[in-house]
């Protein structure tokens, strides 16, 4: 059985929870806040407590994932200690605890979601045989492919999203899968990802039918600029028309010359590249 919410005890979480959690142990063993010169008092606690609430509050309802959040709730807690540390004057503390800060940044990373999914990982053979190189005329034949990178921490923390979407959608018409353009930069450069660690396009979905590229997010803007993008569920399922694919709505009758035509219905996703191909040409 997978249990996927045992990725939250792993040392990630426990570590970076235990340097926040310090806090109240030098906070009422040592008395940081009892010198009434430097002090500041509880009245300094309670604002930035109510300030980093608030901040959390509102980023827990623009989350696209608990992981998301967590990583905010662990950043801010962090934050917020050293903040106070600063404001007691109690500089050596300070910087000791920066140290230990620095170290869990360095030696653990956020574990990747591994509960229910119908991802399928690709490689550069499989990516080219099952994907590129499909061309059934049965159905849409449709993929979804999450292009990633498994140090990039904006996949990690949305990887339970595409998770998500593969075990509701998945379907003989629609299949999910997930490329490591980390490991192979070759296939980055063909669809023009960019994997620096100041990027924008990781992750990057791509929609394939019968082998060719439909439609992209984030997408490009007109001076080739990456469009800002905010993944959710509802983001996603609406702009590929999940919903369509993953049925294989494929079909609507026309009678012609009392001849039967069968025209494959488009979805949201196919219209706009069908739109920004008349675009192109037009230009």
């Amino acid at each position: 059985a997978v249990f996927p919410t045992l990725r939250f005890l792993r040392p990630y979480y426990l570590f970076n929870g235990a340097l926040i959690a310090s806090y109240f142990v030098l906070r009422f063993q040592f008395g940081l806040f009892n010198d009434p010169v430097h002090g500041h008092g509880a009245n300094g606690e309670l604002e930035l407590a109510v300030v980093i609430s608030g901040v959390l509050g509102v980023r827990f309802l623009q989350a696209a994932t608990i992981d998301e959040w967590l990583e905010k709730v662990l950043f801010a807690g962090r934050l917020g200690v050293i903040i106070l540390l600063f404001l007691a004057s109690h500089y050596v503390p300070m910087a000791i605890y920066s140290a230990f800060v620095l170290f869990a940044a360095l030696v653990f990373e956020q574990p990747v979601y591994k509960g229910p999914s119908k991802m399928v990982p690709l490689t550069p053979s499989s990516f080219q045989s099952d994907v590129r190189n499909s061309s059934s005329s049965v159905g849409r034949n449709a993929w979804i492919v999450v292009f990633y990178a498994t140090w990039n921490p904006h996949y990690v923390q949305l990887s339970p999203l595409f998770s998500k979407l593969s075990v509701s959608y998945a379907s003989p018409h629609l299949k999910f899968g997930k490329f490591d353009v980390g490991r192979y930069q070759a296939v980055a450069d063909e669809f023009q990802i960019n994997t620096s660690a100041s990027t924008k396009q990781i992750p990057t979905v791509l929609l394939f039918e019968h082998g060719k590229e439909v439609v992209r997010l984030p997408s490009f803007g007109p001076d080739r600029t990456v469009k800002n993008v905010k993944f959710s569920l509802e983001t996603v399922s609406k702009y590929f028309d999940l919903p369509a694919l993953s049925s294989g709505n494929a079909v609507e009758e026309d009678q012609q010359d009392s001849e039967t035509a069968v025209t494959p219905k488009l979805t949201k996703a196919e219209k706009k590249a069908q739109k920004k191909s008349k675009k192109q040409k037009a230009e």
